[in-house]
């Protein structure tokens, strides 16, 4: 397993907890684990949904761009992921 750590924004939340969004339940349970009490977790795809197939919505790009951190598996398993980098690279 690779897991990929992509920091998103320097906003600060009122509770000083990172915002962090994952991808799939794994990441995102993983994310929960080692991140414990000092970040709020948020899964970005749902139960049923197969990540190779996943694209993101608006919303869903404005949350990952929002976040301090995003963490996904892999470019192979989250195909999507490294075409919304490139945008998310352009907007700073």
């Amino acid at each position: 397993m690779c897991l990929v750590l992509v920091a998103c924004s320097n906003q600060k939340q009122a509770d000083g907890k990172l915002n962090i969004v994952t991808t799939f339940y794994p990441v995102y349970e993983f994310t929960k684990q080692v991140a414990g009490d000092t970040a709020n977790v948020e899964l970005l795809i749902g139960a049923g949904t197969e990540p190779h197939e996943y694209e993101p919505s608006a919303k869903a790009v404005a949350k990952i761009q929002d976040a301090d951190t995003f963490v996904y598996e892999n470019e192979n398993m989250e195909t999507w992921v490294p075409k919304l980098l490139d945008t998310l690279d352009k907007k700073k």
